[in-house]
């Protein structure tokens, strides 16, 4: 994705312990951060990984409170670390 594209990513997690990962505090940091999951059973995966993606506030989903959305827009750096979006098959 070039640096004119406006990007944006949005997650809808389970929220988990605020030791693993605190959306919030992410938030308030302000800083660009990287964000990992994996989907498999162990034998064969995918896995995402979002690089240097800057996050909006987290909200808490309305009904659900145990699940929370989380955004983040692209962040472009003049260092050319611009955001990315990885995602590998094994």
């Amino acid at each position: 994705v070039s640096r004119d594209a406006a990007v944006q990513l949005t997650l809808n997690i389970e929220a988990v312990d605020t030791s693993v990962f605190d959306a919030f505090a992410k938030y308030a940091d302000g800083d660009a951060i990287d964000i990992s999951w994996t989907i498999g059973d162990g034998t064969r995966h995918i896995a995402f990984e979002t690089i240097n993606v800057m996050l909006d506030a987290p909200t808490v989903s309305q009904g659900t409170p145990n699940m929370f959305g989380i955004t983040g827009a692209a962040a472009c750096a003049s260092t050319g670390a611009d955001s990315s979006l990885k995602i590998i098959y094994s």
